[in-house]
Parts: structure tokens; sequence; C-alpha cells
């Protein structure tokens, strides 16, 4: 599969990383366009077979599926800029959740679909969210949902579905760091130790307590009995954390939700 990526910023560079590292692309089949062309030096020296290009229409022609991985105010530029270098057929993704695929479709019309990965992507774990316009063959969709069953699993749902998906998958990471974060600077206040040593053992015991959850070798009920016994420490903190974080979450979540249902439609100019 040939395939053009346009932006390499945090998590465009992580999927094109991820895909190259796990064998689903081979560099002689990728093209990089960046902005700033700087930040391609360490994608140029790891993976020299990549072509990087000097526009953005270098990047989308010639290409099986062109991938748009920048920020929401620069997709209609985008958009505009590459149209006419793209095949009839190509098809285009996006990896950002702030534009719709209707959107998408006004100014390309062609197969286009929205692929939502997670920064985890480069350690092969996470979910990696993806749905597909009405003009995207079904050959075409197993093709991109098989490009990134290597590097995470592969969760295809509707657009309508997609806000809390990505508030759990893609936005996870951030809001699961500070939570890991405040419990590790909080034990370390009150346990008079490093604040990285605390960080460290915090972090390392919530990688194997979530591999067994997701691994279904546990659930969280069992686990927490497991730990906790009756009238002992895990017991005392667990009703702390049952009575304060659920509006805590919900706060969260709607906060999120508000977030995204204020977003406007781009201006999108047609063709």
């Amino acid at each position: 599969m040939r395939c053009g990526f346009i932006g390499y910023g945090n998590m465009g560079g992580a999927v094109v990383r991820a895909l190259l590292a796990d064998g689903s692309l081979q560099e002689r089949d990728v093209a990089v366009y960046n902005r700033t062309p700087g930040r391609l030096q360490g994608l140029r020296s790891q993976h020299p077979g990549v072509r990087i290009t000097e526009s953005m229409c270098e990047a989308a022609s010639d290409v099986d599926a062109v991938f748009i991985c920048v920020h929401t105010p620069a997709v209609p530029e985008v958009l505009s800029e590459i149209r006419g270098a793209m095949d009839p057929g190509t098809h285009l993704v996006t990896i950002n959740g702030g534009i719709g695929i209707a959107e998408v479709q006004a100014a390309c019309d062609g197969p286009v679909s929205k692929v939502i990965p997670s920064i985890t992507i480069e350690t092969g774990r996470g979910y990696t969210l993806v749905t597909h316009g009405s003009k995207v063959s079904v050959a075409q969709a197993r093709v991109l949902e098989s490009l990134f069953s290597r590097s995470s699993k592969v969760k295809v749902l509707s657009e309508d579905e997609l806000g809390i998906a990505t508030d759990l998958t893609s936005c996870g990471p951030g809001l699961m760091t500070e939570m890991i974060a405040q419990f590790a600077r909080s034990g370390a206040k009150v346990g008079g130790i490093d604040d990285r040593e605390a960080l460290a053992m915090a972090a390392e015991t919530m990688l194997g307590t979530a591999l067994l959850l997701a691994d279904g070798r546990s659930s969280p009920r069992t686990l927490e009995e497991q730990v906790a016994t009756k009238g002992g420490i895990t017991e005392q903190g667990l009703k702390v954390l049952e009575s304060e974080l659920p509006p805590t979450f919900d706060r969260m979540f709607e906060a999120t939700m508000l977030k995204r249902g204020s977003t406007k439609p781009l201006p999108v100019e047609r063709p």
C-alpha cells in the first residue's frame, strides 16, 4: 500500500514511525510532507528509504491513500491544495476528530475515512478508531483497518460513536497521565519520597494493572478483592476513591463533550 502523509506532528509522526517499525508499511511506499522540514531529520536518518517531499501535492500524488495529519484549522487549506493532485479513487484519510467526513467530501469528492489513533501506537498497544464514508469500498476499508492491526487494536465505529470513544482512547493517554501524576505526587508528598521515584513506581504498577485488565485475566472488582483485604489499608483508600472519583470523572466527560459539541463546522471550499 502506497501512502502519503501530510503533517508530521506528534500524532502523525507516531503513526508513521509505528507503521514502519512493525512492517505494515515499507519505506519505499511512504511519502511524507511537513511544513517544517527540520522536523523530519530523525525520520530521514532512521528510514532513509522514505520519500521526503517538498510539497503537499507531491505527497498526495501516485499513492493509494493520503493521510491528513494536521490541526483542524489547517485542514481546509490542505484539501484545497491537494485535490487536483490526487487520483479520483485515492483514499483520503483524516486523523483529526475536529472535522467530519461530509465536510472533507465537500472538498474532495472521493472515498474518505477517519482514523483516530492513540499516541500509544508506538508501543504496539492501545486502540485505533476507524469510521468510513459512504464512498469507501469494502476493499479499501479492509486494507485501511488491516494497516493498523499490528500496532493497535482496531475498532470500527460510526462517526456518531467517535466522541466518547476518542476521549477513552486518543485523549486517554493525556488524561491518564494527569491522573497517575497526581497519584504519585500525593504519595510522594505524604510519604516523603522523591517525586520521580514515586512516579516510576506508580507508572510501572499502572502498566501491570492495565495489562491484567486489558488481557482479560481479571476484572476491576476481582482485582480489587484480590488486593484489598477486609478492614485493610487498600480498602480504606478504595472507599475514598469510590466516593469522590465518580463525580470528578462525570464532570471531566461533560467538559470534553461540551467542547466537542461547541466545535463549529469548518468552512471547506468546494471544488
